[in-house]
């Protein structure tokens, strides 16, 4: 089910091997079988050399993936929802996504808030 592969690869992500797991899930062809990445090898690929166990939350740990795997932002809505995450975390993934590259000033880091 779809809810097992996304528990099964936040897991992976967690991990200090997450690297070598998506390289593995790239050569393999498994990354096919996940939600919204069938013909993205060369992105997951990119996304192995990002270190996902330094975050700690859901939210944050798919910002940053959806990030290194170059999903934009008028398409970054449908591809969470494929994972079937909460509505929670994808607000707060998709608020910290749009968030990434900002320049941050006080302004700014007000703005996003405590939580970004």
């Amino acid at each position: 089910s779809t809810e097992r592969k996304t528990v099964e690869f936040e897991k992976l992500l967690k991990g200090k091997a997450a690297g070598r797991a998506l390289e593995a899930a790239a050569e393999t062809g498994l990354y096919k079988e996940l939600p919204g990445l069938d013909g993205k090898k060369e992105r997951v690929l990119a996304a192995r050399a990002f270190p996902f166990y330094q975050l700690q939350k859901s939210a944050d740990i798919w910002a940053a993936f959806i990030h290194m795997i170059s999903i934009n932002p008028a398409e970054a809505h449908r591809f969470l929802k494929g994972w079937k995450l909460p509505g929670k975390v994808i607000r707060q993934a998709l608020h910290t996504a749009e968030r990434i590259d900002q320049k941050w000033d006080a302004v700014s880091m007000y703005e996003a808030g405590e939580e970004t």
